[in-house]
Formats: structure tokens, sequence, C-alpha cells
């Protein structure tokens, strides 16, 4: 079943755009080696997209065995659904496709129904990232690569003319080369995708501030000890905000270290392509007993 999610996520990236958007129905076919293929004679696989009907909160996608091209012999195999969220005066805001629970695509829309934002998931997490102007022109491209504790990002930014803006390689948003181009195609100079946002005295202080964790008087009493996962957004003013428990250990030391984080003292806001921007960071929170 893995495998199966994964190769119609890789077919559903060529053809994701009029997928999203037709009110038609789509039909995808594969051949035996799961390849997408122009001629239905050939098909072996086939993927039916039906119309999306805005007004419902749910469709379906059903992936069928062809016989000859012909019409699906066979139940399905695999059933995706989309999600449609609407705003309050009735524009679509995003719709998302999921499988068994899982979203393998997250689209975000602007007000006159144009993509915004596309994300492409494998395995809960980003692998292809789409930025698009408002007229449809892609903005930024990101490809994500994780191993270990390495976030890997290629990147690249075109300006609206459609020229290339620029490529870039990063790691855990930190710049390890790049190149900026003009509107002209010429290169000029570089300026990072990601700047991080800075807690006062950097990271070791961030450590130590961390560190210094009260540690509940009930939890040291019952012996209670390990380590909480918290994600917060550093804002555009350097405040945290959207403070979340990512992973607890005990309600004693979850609620410590969820306060330890809304009182951190502020931080130099990070920046996205030279503006100010809401970065998101988990941080862990030991509980030792010595």
């Amino acid at each position: 079943m893995k495998k199966i999610i994964f190769i119609v996520f890789i077919a559903l990236i060529s053809h994701i755009t009029s997928a999203l958007s037709s009110q038609d129905t789509i039909k995808i076919y594969f051949n035996a080696n799961w390849e997408v293929i122009e001629k239905p004679a050939k098909a072996k696989m086939l993927l039916i997209v039906p119309p999306l009907n805005e007004r419902d909160s749910l469709r379906n996608l059903y992936i069928y065995e062809a016989v000859k091209g012909k019409h699906p012999q066979s139940s399905h195999l695999l059933e995706l659904n989309w999600k449609i969220k609407n705003t309050k005066d009735g524009y679509l805001k995003s719709k998302n496709l999921v499988v068994n629970e899982m979203k393998i695509i997250d689209a975000n829309y602007l007000k006159n129904g144009q993509l915004e934002t596309l994300d492409i998931f494998e395995d809960k997490k980003v692998r292809v990232g789409y930025l698009f102007y408002e007229n449809g022109q892609i903005e930024d491209l990101i490809h994500h690569k994780y191993s270990d504790k390495l976030h890997t990002q290629f990147i690249t930014s075109y300006h609206r003319n459609g020229v290339l803006k620029r490529t870039e390689q990063s790691e855990n948003n930190k710049t390890i080369d790049g190149i900026c181009y003009d509107s002209l195609g010429l290169k000029c100079e570089f300026s990072p995708y990601y700047e991080d946002a800075q807690f006062p005295g950097g990271s070791s202080a961030l450590r130590k501030y961390l560190a210094s964790v009260k540690y509940p008087m009930d939890a040291a009493k019952n012996k209670i000890q390990g380590r909480v996962f918290v994600s917060f957004y550093i804002n555009k003013e350097g405040k945290e905000v959207d403070i979340k428990l990512e992973r607890g250990k005990h309600p004693l030391l979850d609620r410590a270290a969820i306060n330890q984080v809304a009182n951190m003292p502020y931080w130099t806001p990070g920046k996205k392509k030279g503006k100010l921007s809401k970065i998101k960071y988990t941080v862990p929170i030991n509980f030792t007993l010595q």
C-alpha cells in the first residue's frame, strides 16, 4: 500500500495543477511499470479524479485496474479523499488530499480562486512545495530532503516575468550555497531565502535559558523526569506565539515546559526573502533529577 501511495504521489506532481482546478473528470493512465502514459489502450492502471463540487465537503479519488483501457472492471484498490474548506464569506480556502487519514497534498487559495501555495507530502513531511504569484506564475519551488537531523532544501525562485531569480541550497534553514539574478537574468548580490530568528545571546543562551526551567515540586517528589518537546512560532515582532505541546512526558512536566517557552524574552525576528516572517521552532526541554 505504501508503494502505491508513493507512486500516486509522484504521478500527481506533474498533473496536480489541472487536477486541483478542473471541473471535469480527469483520468491518468499508468503502464505496468507505473509510468504515466497517454494511450488508454496500453494502460494497466487508471486513476480517476471526479469533478470537484466546492459545495461538497468531500470528494473521492479511486485507482482502478484497467482492462485494455476500458472502464474499470474491479473494485478500487486505493481510496483518497479531498477535504475542502471555505472562508466564512464563501471563498475556497484550501483543499487537502488525504489517504488513510494521512495528508499527501495541501493546497491553499487566494480569493480569486488562484492557487497560492501547494505542498506535497510523503511520510507526513513536505517533499515539494510551491508558492505562486497572483497570476499563477510559480514564484518559489522548494524540494525537501530529510536525513537524521538534517533538513536540506533545494530552492528555485522566479521573477514575475518568469526569469530565474535564485538557486539555493540550505541545511536546517542555513544557506550552504546560492546565486541570485535580477529580472534580466544577470547575477546580482546574494541574499539568503531564510534568515533565522535569533534568541538574545544566540543559541547557547537559548539552551541555557531552557535548561533553567523550574522543576515542579510534585514531579521531583514522585521522581518524574524526562524530555518534553514544545513548538512555537516567532512572529514579526519577535514574540513567541502559537505554542504547542508536540511530545509530552507528564502533565506536570508538560505544563512547566510550556510556561518556560511562554516567558521567553523577545527574539530578533526572522526573515524570508528579505522580509520579516513568522518562523516555527521546536525545542526539547529536559527534566532530570540529580
